[in-house]
């Protein structure tokens, strides 16, 4: 997804309430391109829903955006296999990385696949397809930069379903795996 005021990625998926794009606030509004099926295609969008704490933002597409993707039914868990689809700013390209998952809460997830700031918005899929979370900047405790940090599908599905955004907050984890991402 490339929007008016930053470039990251977006996850299209079903709702209650029809086809959505999850994705990190910061990307902004306005008409975005989507890449549909090879295409890239300008969509307008307007605001579902938008939340500060969380760093989530829900589009309402005018138009269709091909299939969507299903949310996991469970959180994943420390050492479990993951992939990280986004756009990659510093590589200029859209990107799958894979790693494991080092750290894991009820509100955020942490993995030493390869992401950058650039790649916000971007799905984090299980080894089964569906999106196990979605890559969303925070600050780290102590840090004086945004990191990127995955929201578990179950914190996803409860927002999704208009419950309280604290559900989504963030908290600090202790990075037990192979890199320190927060």
């Amino acid at each position: 997804v490339m929007g008016l005021e930053a470039r990251g990625a977006g996850v299209v998926i079903e709702t209650k309430s029809g086809m959505r794009i999850l994705t990190d606030r910061r990307l902004g509004t306005g008409e975005v391109a989507a890449l549909i099926d090879g295409r890239t295609v300008p969509v307008p969008l307007s605001i579902d829903r938008e939340d500060e704490k969380s760093g989530l933002l829900l589009l309402r597409p005018d138009g269709d955006l091909g299939e969507a993707l299903i949310l996991a039914d469970a959180a994943p868990k420390k050492d479990d296999l993951v992939f990280a689809f986004a756009h990659s700013e510093r590589l200029g390209a859209w990107t799958k990385t894979q790693g494991l998952v080092t750290g894991a809460g009820p509100d955020q997830f942490q993995s030493d696949a390869v992401a950058d700031a650039s790649m916000t918005g971007g799905a984090i899929l299980n080894e089964e397809g569906r999106v196990a979370g979605l890559l969303v900047l925070r600050r780290a405790e102590g840090s004086p930069v945004d990191w990127p940090a995955a929201v578990p599908a179950p914190a996803l599905r409860v927002w999704l379903d208009g419950g309280d955004a604290s559900a989504t907050a963030p908290v600090a984890l202790t990075d037990e795996g192979t890199t320190k991402i927060l």
